[in-house]
């Protein structure tokens, strides 16, 4: 505090790792979580960030993107048998239903549909085409 010692410490030491400084990794996107982990990685198995079998943000994000399309896929395959149909037509009209609302399912909070809002348009959307 203040940019100096407290009084009451009469010892002090500073430690650093060279192999999290060799293993970091820089975040070239807003994917934190993923240059974090490369980085993380890369200093326990003792790489540097250029070695071979060193990660990068790129490679934690595609295994990323590989867990969250099975994660979307498995979530799809559920809602298709509650609803007992192909949910294509419903995807299409509730996706329409959500650019005419002006808001979008992700990004800045002021431009994000909501939860509750989504939910009532989905339902909107099976009711509509119900036979």
């Amino acid at each position: 505090p203040g940019g100096v010692l407290p009084n009451c410490l009469d010892k002090f030491s500073l430690q650093y790792s060279m192999a999290a400084f060799k293993g970091w990794v820089k975040q070239k996107s807003p994917a934190c979580a993923a240059a974090s982990i490369a980085g993380s990685w890369n200093a326990v198995m003792g790489l540097s960030r250029g070695s071979e079998g060193a990660l990068d943000q790129d490679a934690v994000v595609a295994v990323f993107k590989e867990i969250l399309r099975a994660s979307v896929t498995k979530k799809r395959e559920r809602l298709e048998r509650m609803l007992g149909a192909k949910i294509d037509e419903v995807d299409v009209a509730l996706r329409a239903k959500i650019a005419a609302s002006g808001k979008v399912l992700g990004g800045k909070k002021e431009e994000k549909l909501t939860k509750k809002a989504l939910l009532k348009l989905f339902k909107e959307v099976i009711l509509e085409n119900a036979p």
